[in-house]
């Protein structure tokens, strides 16, 4: 007749042992799937990774197999196997986080189009960002340059100077207009054609 077997550490027994498995209709064991783990022998289930924590391993038979979730990451359920990215526009510098929360806004003046971060990058010139959380910077319009890089503020934005013009958004710097050409207005996104007869 076959024999009781304990379950060992890594795997549970539905009835808390297994009999022996080379036996016909043997009862299964089966190894803690990832993000649980048992110690214990002689198991009928296994115990889940808390909140803060995941484990790819399966049949993992340690609690230190569940590691805490990095930086830029959360997870706010037991018995995960991965963590959740914080989204675009937020960030998370601590490990082990257990909440959506600890994922914070950018702050103004910076963006973060990516998921998963543990920073935020300053806006580039030409752009800036009045709002907390933003994925992308807002570009400044057209007949206006910003040279600032982290601008919290559209008014970063500066005109085009009479003679010059930026003729796209997120403009860096104007454009003298060409010959033929000029622009008596600051803030213009265009050079006006001279008069014929005239240069």
């Amino acid at each position: 007749s076959g024999t009781c077997k304990q379950c060992e550490s890594g795997f549970y027994c539905p009835g808390g042992r297994g009999i022996d498995y080379k036996r016909e209709n043997a009862a299964p064991k089966f190894p803690c799937p990832a993000g649980k783990w048992v110690r214990e022998l002689g198991k009928s289930s296994c115990n889940p990774c808390p909140v803060g924590k995941y484990s790819t391993l399966v049949g993992a038979y340690y609690f230190a197999d569940c590691k805490s979730c990095p930086k830029g990451k959360y997870m706010s359920s037991t018995a995960a196997s991965a963590c959740t990215d914080c989204s675009p526009g937020r960030y998370s510098t601590g490990k082990g986080s257990d909440s959506s929360s600890s994922c914070e806004g950018c702050p103004t003046g910076k963006y973060m189009s990516g998921m998963g971060a543990t920073s935020c990058t300053s806006c580039p010139k030409g752009t800036y960002m009045s709002s907390k959380g933003a994925s992308v910077c807002t570009s400044c319009a057209p007949g206006k340059y910003s040279v600032s890089v982290g601008s919290s503020t559209a008014s970063h934005c500066v005109n085009c100077e009479k003679g010059k013009a930026s003729f796209l958004s997120g403009a860096t710097s104007c454009t003298s207009c060409a010959k033929g050409k000029y622009m008596n207005l600051v803030g213009s996104s265009v050079c006006t054609d001279c008069s014929v007869g005239k240069y």
